[in-house]
């Protein structure tokens, strides 16, 4: 999936799309050889909205949609999706127990995070980044989030007071600063808050941040 599938084309076609991620998301969900969901249920008029939201609504960047990163257009789509709450309902298969579907990540938290969790992964995945000085570079395609985290971030996303206008700012940079977490090089290296001794030693030693970097290899 590529950041910019969903501000692609008619509002028509942008909503096929969407429901097909969804679909293709709900699909995901397997517990051996069985698909665990049956359907997700979804308001039309809540996804209509949606995209209604992400195209009419003035995209929070001070260059505009084009020349924003892709953690905040894929913020400005997820964070709608969490505030607007297309999901309504999850029905699971007969053949999951029924012990298995009420302790399912689904079922614990709010569906919307979930997928718009999983959907921001997708669209950060193998972005071109710009590093602000004309160069462009294609990451690596590695993104990774631990159980604790991703437990973690899911009740975060959870929370009923989440919003656009709120939140937008602060689910970019955790989608970026989990992007860094497996692309470390990636980053930039010009570190101003923390340890004095780090910050400190990559100045006066560039080579020691590329050589802890190196470590991860």
């Amino acid at each position: 999936m590529r950041y910019n599938m969903l501000y692609k084309g008619s509002k028509e076609e942008q909503t096929i799309t969407f429901l097909s991620i969804l679909e293709a998301f709900t699909d995901s969900f397997i517990h051996g050889d069985v698909t665990q969901v049956e359907t997700i249920k979804v308001d039309s008029a809540i996804v209509d909205t949606l995209i209604y939201a992400i195209n009419e609504s003035e995209f929070p960047h001070i260059d505009g949609l084009d020349a924003s990163s892709a953690f905040k257009k894929a913020s400005h789509l997820i964070t709608y999706i969490i505030e607007m709450q297309p999901i309504t309902g999850v029905i699971f298969k007969d053949e999951i127990d029924n012990h298995y579907s009420f302790t399912h990540v689904l079922n614990d938290f709010n569906p919307n995070a979930v997928f718009a969790l999983h959907l921001g992964i997708s669209l950060i995945n193998n972005h071109e980044m710009d590093k602000g000085n004309g160069e462009k570079v294609q990451p690596s395609d590695v993104i990774a989030v631990t159980e604790h985290s991703y437990y973690d971030i899911l009740g975060a996303l959870s929370e009923s007071s989440i919003s656009h206008s709120m939140h937008y700012s602060l689910i970019a940079l955790l989608l970026e600063q989990m992007f860094y977490k497996t692309n470390p090089k990636l980053q930039y290296d010009d570190f101003f808050c923390g340890s004095k001794e780090y910050k400190e030693s990559c100045k006066t030693i560039p080579e020691h941040y590329h050589e802890l970097i190196a470590q991860t290899d």
